[in-house]
């Protein structure tokens, strides 16, 4: 998904639509969503037959339960700061990309498993992942505010939408 966003969007870019840009970043956020979304109705309603396919024990299948249900209330945002990092790189910024991975990962993530196993018991622990990806998103979506008005907003949609002539 990020990868079509990634070449769609770069491609409209590239012939200056701004109307296909928007059609390229709302399609991919449904899409990606839709998807996600049907991840998080599976992982809240079959964690135990999933963890049933790895042979887990009784405490296993306690622990994993609970972190998989916890940790897929964050996919929607996954799908959101994914498919922001495909429009990123597609409008020629792959910074912001590295800048919300980073946020994600060793600014957020790392630091509050840290914190969090410290102070929390393992129950706890698990919605490290979703505030990590909370605080990504956050950043994902003013880096994407700040892209959009410097590279999309300005464009004159001057193909109108249509069929592209060569000569």
């Amino acid at each position: 998904m990020n990868n079509s966003v990634i070449a769609i969007g770069a491609f409209n870019c590239g012939v200056k639509s701004k109307k296909r840009i928007d059609q390229t970043i709302k399609s991919g956020m449904a899409l990606a969503g839709s998807i996600l979304a049907m991840e998080i109705v599976i992982m809240q309603t079959l964690t135990v037959p999933i963890l049933r396919l790895f042979d887990a024990s009784h405490e296993l299948m306690e622990i994993g339960s609970a972190a998989l249900r916890i940790i897929s209330l964050g996919y929607l945002l996954v799908a959101l700061t994914l498919i922001m990092q495909g429009v990123y790189q597609a409008l020629g910024n792959g910074l912001y990309s590295l800048i919300v991975t980073l946020m994600r990962v060793a600014i957020v993530l790392i630091p509050a498993l840290y914190i969090f196993a410290k102070i929390f018991p393992l129950e706890k622990v698990w919605w490290t992942f979703v505030l990590a990806e909370g605080f990504s998103a956050v950043v994902g979506a003013f880096l994407l505010k700040c892209i959009y008005h410097k590279k999309v907003r300005p464009l004159k949609d001057v193909s109108g939408g249509g069929t592209y002539e060569t000569t």
